[in-house]
């Protein structure tokens, strides 16, 4: 591993770890009814040698004929109608607040940072998207990283998260999980508007915008890369897939608070979450390469949901365990944004 040019200081590398473990102690995800045929692998092991729980038994819901990529489509023609104001500017960067149109009535607010010296020509684009509980600011201690590679961010708010909280709070990933499904298919439209407002400026390449994801960025990504093929080398962070698997073992709030209550989901919240389960989307993203990057002891996207996904993705594929929980250590993070930063060197620059 190619060691990084601009070491970290301690103190940036707690910022992101506690950036991170906000986004777990919040609440979590699920989702709808799809009809794509796409097979959810056998487990295997990798190299890693971790153990991969067995997958629990499916549920007998009949789906519907309704081809489930339609979640996820929306009026292309639609106005983007972005506005822009200057946000901050230092040395490094020039950032800006932007929202723009996204379908069902939505606006997304987004911060799109470039660097304070532009390089010549057009440059790549980074879609950086937060986990869950945090917001479009959740990773801003990563902009200097990536500006200073020459790469343009934008980083928005998921549906329900930062400007978008709804008043009443959602048991996310718990008890609402048709609230859970219809944020993420909502988020996933609101990331594709994202690449719409990207390609209407001119200083951004619209021919290598890729993607970085933490958590349940990760997930969304897994999601967004495989229905829209734009993105190039997606980065996928913490991520897992086999929801059902990931409600009975994760140790995330809604999920351990409802298992140790006694209560178990029915089929319905099987139902509800099929659709949007990263396995049946993340063996469209070939073939583009993908990198994962996961925790070999992670129990709220636990290694059994992270290997699921990691078997799903047909390939060219990068797999980068750290060793660690979902919260990444603080020696780890020089080498996982340097394996970052190069890859999105590696095949938005090469």
């Amino acid at each position: 591993m190619i060691a990084m040019r601009n070491r970290l200081r301690p103190t940036t590398l707690w910022m992101i770890a506690l950036a991170l473990i906000a986004s777990v102690t919040q609440p979590a995800i699920a989702l709808q009814p799809a009809a794509r045929q796409v097979p959810v692998p056998t487990f295997q092991s990798d190299p890693a040698a971790i153990p991969v729980a067995p997958q629990s038994p499916s549920v007998a819901v009949p789906h519907p004929s309704l081809d489930a990529i339609q979640l996820f489509c929306y009026d292309r023609n639609l106005p983007i109608d972005a506005r822009m104001e200057p946000y901050r500017s230092n040395a490094q960067y020039r950032a800006w607040t932007v929202s723009y149109y996204s379908a069902n009535d939505q606006r997304v607010p987004a911060i799109l940072v470039e660097p304070a010296t532009r390089p010549a020509g057009k440059m790549p684009c980074i879609l950086l998207m937060h986990g869950l509980g945090m917001n479009k600011l959740g990773l801003q201690m990563m902009w200097a990283t990536f500006v200073q590679k020459g790469y343009a961010l934008l980083a928005i708010d998921a549906q329900y998260h930062g400007d978008r909280k709804p008043k009443e709070t959602l048991d996310l990933f718990g008890l609402h999980p048709y609230a859970t499904r219809d944020m993420l298919v909502q988020s996933i439209v609101d990331i594709r508007r994202g690449v719409d407002f990207l390609q209407t400026l001119p200083e951004i390449d619209p021919d290598r915008i890729g993607y970085v994801g933490f958590s349940m960025g990760g997930i969304l990504g897994s999601v967004a890369c495989g229905v829209d093929e734009r993105f190039k080398a997606p980065v996928l962070c913490l991520a897992g897939g086999n929801f059902r698997l990931m409600v009975e073992t994760s140790e995330i709030g809604p999920a351990k608070n409802a298992r140790a209550a006694g209560l178990k989901p029915d089929a319905s919240v099987w139902y509800a979450m099929d659709a949007v389960d990263p396995v049946r989307w993340i063996p469209f993203v070939s073939p583009r390469p993908v990198l994962f990057v996961n925790g070999d002891h992670d129990v709220i996207v636990p290694v059994a949901c992270a290997k699921a996904l990691h078997a799903a993705a047909k390939g060219p594929k990068q797999i980068f365990w750290y060793q660690g929980d979902h919260v990444p250590p603080t020696f780890a993070f020089p080498k996982i944004l340097s394996a970052i930063t190069n890859w999105l060197d590696a095949h938005l620059k090469g």
